[in-house]
């Protein structure tokens, strides 16, 4: 009996023992299982992913061939065109990934007045399709206006300039200044008062400004670097005339140009009939309270004189051009104001010589636009006078040469807005590239 009860219980043991050892095998084929369809989901989460990476680079793709040459407003025009539509815009655009999976592109076009879009790009493989990733990405056209200060020679910057912004010139730069951003030169030495200078120097030792009581480069300095091709910044005038014929504002041959008031959201107009020292004294009403549309353009086959503010939100360019070397240009004397800086107000000046501040202008003297010398300069001659402080709050583009002799004191502020918000029918750089990316 007391061996019959051993066997029982050397069985009921040996089945616990195997029903353990089956348990723990059981959950370890399971654990097992589990990793495995992890790793292939992973796996095929990871292929997903890159699938839809190259769905972006894709559209890069698509865009550079669609868009290369273009100017700020045809690109304007791309968008709009609905027949058909690009890419993605209407209704999202599949697409193979060398037989790997698909992605999906849905884009976001542009604001008006602006070239940034948004591309959200959803991939996935063709052996899980069920597993998807999804990125965003934004894109847009560089702009000259990236730069306070964009020169396609020589310059100097004056002791007592405040720049706030990256200054980029094809020639050599002094700099006497003090620069919050980047100071860069195409070449790498130069020739200076017959001396051999860096592309980018400062007269100061010590690169330090006792005057303004600070580092002359507060982020540094780069020469050479590869030179800005300054026929990307000339600005189409045709396409300015053709938008400004909401606007026609034909010029007399006897008077000397222009005075165009901003005020608002409205515009006076009046003939030039005389002026001292750069200063309008003598004018004639053409054409009183013109509305301004929100996007809006001013093409003036003469010379133009600009003051006023603009209002809130408003996306305006003024262009003066005239083969003559005495006309095309673009004479400031007293402020020129956003109502508003943070709602995309944006106002381009375009000279077809130069953007001139008078003699008699303001002694303390605010100008908010982006300005851009097409074959001329931006500045002010040395007119033998003083005068207290100048503020340039935008961005500007000089052919040739740059600077505002006679103000002792020179704020020039980057309008970091006009990187996604540039003037209408302005220059714009290269193509499409990526701005922001996102593994959603």
């Amino acid at each position: 009996m007391r061996t019959k009860n051993k066997k029982a219980s050397a069985m009921a043991f040996t089945l616990i023992i195997v029903s353990i050892a089956a348990i723990l095998f059981s959950g370890l084929v399971g654990y097992v299982a589990s990793q495995i369809n992890y790793s292939l989901r992973v796996a095929a989460s990871e292929k997903a992913l890159h699938v839809a990476d190259a769905g972006i680079d894709f559209y890069k793709w698509y865009l550079a061939h669609k868009t290369d040459g273009m100017q700020m407003q045809e690109i304007i025009d791309f968008w709009d065109e609905t027949s058909p539509y690009p890419y993605g815009v209407d209704v999202p655009y599949e697409h193979d990934f060398n037989g790997v999976g698909k992605f999906r592109l849905t884009v976001t076009p542009p604001n008006a007045g602006s070239t940034i879009i948004t591309v959200e790009s959803v991939g996935w493989t063709y052996d899980k399709p069920e597993i998807t990733r999804t990125i965003e990405a934004r894109l847009r056209v560089g702009s000259w206006s990236e730069y306070v200060i964009l020169a396609n020679t020589d310059i100097v910057i004056e002791d007592g300039e405040d720049i706030d912004g990256k200054v980029h010139s094809n020639g050599g730069v002094r700099f006497d200044g003090v620069a919050h951003n980047t100071v860069s030169s195409a070449v790498s030495s130069y020739s200076y008062n017959g001396n051999t200078k860096d592309g980018v120097w400062t007269s100061w030792a010590g690169e330090y400004n006792t005057n303004m009581g600070s580092n002359v480069f507060l982020v540094g300095k780069k020469f050479p670097v590869p030179e800005k091709d300054f026929d990307t910044v000339t600005a189409s005038f045709s396409q300015i005339f053709d938008a400004a014929e909401e606007i026609s504002l034909n010029y007399s041959p006897s008077t000397k140009g222009r005075l165009i008031v901003l005020d608002g959201n409205n515009i006076d107009v009046y003939e030039v009939l005389n002026v001292d020292k750069g200063v309008v004294t003598k004018t004639h009403p053409t054409q009183l309270n013109i509305n301004l549309p929100d996007i809006g353009a001013i093409y003036v086959d003469k010379n133009i004189w600009v003051e006023g503010h603009l209002a809130a939100g408003k996306k305006l360019v003024i262009a003066s051009n005239n083969p003559s070397v005495s006309h095309g240009n673009i004479f400031i004397s007293n402020d020129i104001r956003y109502d508003d800086y943070t709602s995309g107000t944006v106002l381009g000046l375009v000279a077809k010589n130069d953007i001139e501040v008078v003699e008699e202008a303001e002694d303390d003297l605010r100008i908010d636009a982006a300005l851009m010398a097409q074959v001329g300069r931006v500045g002010r001659s040395d007119y033998g006078n003083t005068k207290s402080k100048i503020t340039i709050y935008g961005a500007i583009a000089t052919n040739q040469g740059y600077g505002f002799s006679g103000y002792t004191h020179k704020d020039i502020i980057f309008d970091s807005s006009l990187i996604f918000n540039p003037p209408p029918y302005f220059p714009i750089e290269g193509i499409y590239k990526l701005d922001h990316w996102n593994a959603l």
